[in-house]
């Protein structure tokens, strides 16, 4: 399901540096918890906003866990979100990456450290996150290479929601399509390390971070 951009109104939020009405936002939500299955209350939509401060990826993969938390109750509660969502700290993977590709290495640690130091903060998170948007930056950039106007990328390339692109795109266009690949390729190593037990987690996201 696509979210429209709407004109700036005055009640709208900031998403991602895009301007969206209060209630087409919260609307988006309760279809993202319909497609898996709750109902969500509107007190649990509300604090969900403020935790996560309008990250659209971030509310779609909470929202997810919020479903199997509810377990056979039908309704996610604003309790729920109380319990499973932390307040988004102050970083965002777009900033991270860009830090990261600009090899502006202090900057970049200095984030990983403000995720890290958030308590019950997830290290296997923003492994993901970071997994996923090299992942989208390798995919735009290949399909630049084939001529796909910009206008076409989100949907060629099944980037959701579509105005990430707006995000990955000056991302992408930093680096080469090898080097994307060669980084993409070191985290999903870190991962499976990681998975296996075989490396402290946190430690290898700031190694990733400094030899860049």
């Amino acid at each position: 399901s696509e979210l429209k951009i709407a004109p700036k109104e005055e009640d709208s939020a900031i998403v991602n540096s895009y301007s969206i009405t209060q209630t087409m936002l919260k609307s988006w939500i309760k279809k993202k918890a319909r497609e898996d299955g709750k109902k969500i209350s509107d007190e649990a939509v509300s604090e969900l906003i403020l935790r996560l401060d309008g990250d659209l990826f971030l509310i779609a993969s909470e929202v997810k866990k919020l479903a199997l938390f509810a377990g056979n109750d039908k309704e996610i509660t604003k309790e729920d979100v109380a319990k499973v969502v932390e307040f988004i700290p102050e970083i965002r993977i777009f900033d991270l990456v860009d830090a990261i590709v600009s090899r502006k290495k202090t900057t970049a640690l200095k984030m990983l450290k403000t995720f890290l130091d958030i308590q019950d903060s997830s290290p296997e998170q923003l492994l993901s996150l970071l997994l996923k948007t090299f992942m989208q930056m390798a995919l735009i950039k290949e399909l630049l290479t084939k001529n796909v106007k910009k206008t076409d990328i989100a949907s060629k390339g099944k980037i959701y929601p579509p105005f990430l692109v707006n995000k990955l795109l000056p991302l992408a266009q930093k680096m080469h399509y090898n080097d994307i690949i060669n980084e993409f390729k070191l985290l999903s190593k870190i991962d499976v390390q990681s998975k296996k037990g075989e490396i402290n987690l946190p430690l290898h996201l700031r190694l990733f971070i400094e030899k860049n």
